[in-house]
């Protein structure tokens, strides 16, 4: 690898001390060099922001291009089979070193949200009590790094393996809202804290967002997010069918919600895929609310048929 090559290729300005090349940092807003980029590896870490990794991390970030292009760069390849190969090889590294995080060095690295704190008193105004606070493992991402002023949530597999984690933005303005470690596509949020509380349910609930899971599982409501409204796949089908008996939908009140779950002309809605395996129902909430937005009074008339047993 040829990391001063690639740096000139970027039009990144840097300059080399010791073993390393400088340069700013694209993962966040640098002005004074901060990054070092080891010349024999092409390993970086920002000693500003915290962020670290491979060169590809660093070109897909910088360029905004994809892994395969960021690969071919890297590799100053032109043939496609070579490519691949590489490609192959990146992938196959990636999944063996990052398929899980490492918990104890999450719980390391981000410390619990504790009382009187700012990220408490948010958590608080966000409708969630101390207890949910404490089960769910909310860190703080601190004032530094890629999650800094995010709570965060660990997001686990049914094994208690840590796959991903997302840090909510805790100031006005933050852009994105939500920042999520890695796609958490292989599991549902809240599922694992769930079954930890109830062995099984007769009934899962479905939600959009983590903050709407952890609300309505302090009124007895056997919630869990699906991160979003993108369609299930498989494994998530897997989990829902092994631990209840009956879905219910309940997306959000706007529009993106409400077609996500009903479809409309160009794709199916997740109410009729889902049928398709399990028996499946869905719960209208008011125009533009989402679970965490109800009242408790709200909670039990919308959800008051559904309990953990």
């Amino acid at each position: 690898m040829d990391v001063e090559r690639l740096l000139d290729e970027m039009g990144v300005e840097h300059y080399r001390t010791g073993d390393r090349f400088m340069v700013c940092c694209v993962f966040h807003n640098d002005t004074n060099p901060s990054c070092g980029i080891w010349v024999d590896s092409g390993y970086f870490k920002c000693f500003g922001c915290g962020e670290e990794g491979s060169m590809v991390d660093f070109l897909m970030e910088a360029d905004g291009i994809t892994c395969r292009e960021a690969v071919r760069k890297v590799r100053g390849q032109d043939s496609i089979s070579d490519l691949e190969d590489s490609i192959h090889d990146y992938l196959d590294r990636t999944e063996k070193e990052l398929r899980y995080f490492k918990w104890s060095s999450f719980r390391s690295t981000y410390s619990p949200v504790v009382p009187d704190t700012k990220a408490w008193d948010y958590l608080l105004g966000r409708g969630l009590n101390g207890e949910s606070i404490i089960r769910f493992n909310v860190r703080w991402g601190g004032d530094r790094g890629k999650f800094r002023y995010r709570v965060i949530l660990p997001i686990r597999t049914m094994q208690g393996k840590l796959l991903s984690y997302v840090g909510r933005a805790t100031r006005v303005g933050m852009v994105p809202k939500t920042r999520k470690a890695r796609s958490p596509h292989r599991t549902l949020f809240g599922l694992y804290e769930l079954i930890e509380k109830v062995e099984r349910v007769s009934v899962l609930v479905i939600v959009e967002g983590e903050f709407d899971a952890i609300y309505l599982q302090q009124y007895g409501v056997p919630a869990i997010a699906n991160m979003g409204t993108s369609p299930m796949g498989a494994e998530k089908i897997r989990l829902l069918r092994r631990y209840a008996h009956k879905i219910v939908l309940s997306y959000d009140g706007d529009d993106a919600g409400q077609k996500a779950m009903h479809g409309d002309d160009k794709k199916r809605g997740e109410l009729r895929v889902l049928s398709q395996y399990m028996p499946t129902f869905s719960v209208h909430l008011p125009d533009g609310c989402d679970p965490n937005s109800l009242t408790p009074k709200q909670v039990e008339e919308i959800y008051g048929n559904y309990r953990m047993c």
